[in-house]
């Protein structure tokens, strides 16, 4: 028998698990997103050069193998790449909160490449550690295998599904055989939108949210605003082209639900905290020393201006300074009184900060 390297038994593995046009598909993603950050830390030549050297890096054979090696059988390999990959690239979490991604590297950062590791391949392993805990340890219950004969359901006793397995169902929630064609225009519908649904753009997800009741406003939350006001768009036109092909007038009751949603009832506004009286000078020296505190300790004036960019269209609060808008002013100020000390291009905390820190602790 001829003994196989990792690297062989992986392709032949592949070949039976996942499509290699599939795989293929991932790494131009990856590849795409690698010349974008190569792009923009232009000014930073070492970090700009460690990305170049991971050109031609097959990062979805990366993926499989580390799948294969750590939870073998238990999940679908399709469904579990598909995953790692969106939480990688997506800027966008699949409840439309923002998120940082693989390829955001900070390009002001000094990153450290003594031992000649790559900063990109160091967040790619943390990444992928990440979501393998997740995905091999059945906290992604979309991506497990089923070992129950396609068709079929778990019935349990329990009200509360949330805690079972996928596919589960309550014994009192068995729904009586429908009387009409309703279950199979669903199943119709869902079946045409899943067929469009892409990781950014989950149609069939959204559509069972509708059906659900969930409100418009949860939906944008869920979704991200832009993209479910998109994705509605996308289903109406399928529900409406599909009941045009088949004179089904239930499509009328489903472009229903999508266009006048159920809207939660109005809850009344908690009454505002009320703020502690705090001098505009400390307000201003507290919100620069955390900008500074949460970049590791020092900030270039570009970290500044980014975190706080309204300050740069703002008047100095004193109409005597000869400053052209706030950002520089309070810099001034800050230097001046040993709040901040400038080393080259960057500022750090001076002698002068540990007066302001120990007035926000007793503030609090």
């Amino acid at each position: 028998m001829v003994a196989l390297s990792f690297s062989q038994w992986l392709f032949n593995e592949e070949r039976l698990s996942i499509d290699r046009a599939v795989v293929a598909s991932y790494d131009r993603a990856f590849d795409a997103e690698l010349e974008q950050a190569i792009q923009r830390c232009a000014d930073n030549p070492p970090l700009r050069q460690s990305l170049e050297a991971m050109r031609g890096t097959r990062w979805a054979d990366y993926i499989v193998g580390a799948i294969l090696r750590n939870c073998p059988g238990k999940v679908d390999l399709d469904d579990a790449v598909n995953y790692i990959v969106f939480r990688m690239l997506a800027p966008i979490g699949e409840r439309g909160e923002r998120r940082k991604a693989l390829f955001d590297l900070d390009p002001e950062r000094d990153y450290n490449f003594i031992i000649g590791a790559s900063p990109l391949m160091a967040r790619f392993r943390t990444f992928l550690t990440n979501d393998l805990r997740s995905v091999c340890g059945g906290k992604v219950r979309r991506v497990l295998v089923s070992t129950r004969p396609p068709g079929t359901l778990t019935i349990t006793p329990a009200r509360k599904i949330a805690d079972q397995q996928p596919g589960s169902v309550g014994v009192e929630e068995i729904p009586a055989r429908p009387e009409s064609g309703e279950k199979e225009l669903f199943d119709d519908i869902t079946e045409l939108l899943q067929r469009q649904s892409t990781p950014a753009m989950p149609l069939s997800d959204l559509f069972q949210a509708i059906l659900d009741g969930m409100p418009l406003r949860d939906q944008r939350k869920r979704f991200g605003h832009t993209a479910a006001d998109t994705m509605r768009r996308t289903i109406k036109t399928v529900v409406r082209a599909y009941g045009d092909q088949t004179e089904n007038h239930w499509r009328i009751n489903l472009l229903n639900n999508v266009e006048n949603p159920v809207r939660p009832e109005k809850r009344p506004k908690p009454a505002p905290k009320p703020k502690p009286d705090v001098p505009d000078e400390v307000r201003d020296f507290h919100s620069i020393i955390d900008v500074i505190q949460k970049a590791g300790g020092s900030a270039s004036l570009a970290i500044l201006a980014s975190k706080r960019s309204r300050w740069l269209g703002r008047k100095p609060r004193d109409p005597n300074s000869t400053y052209p808008n706030r950002l520089h002013d309070v810099l001034a100020s800050m230097t001046n009184k040993g709040v901040l000390v400038k080393r080259g291009a960057r500022y750090g905390l001076g002698p002068g900060a540990q007066g302001y820190l120990d007035f926000e602790a007793s503030s609090h």
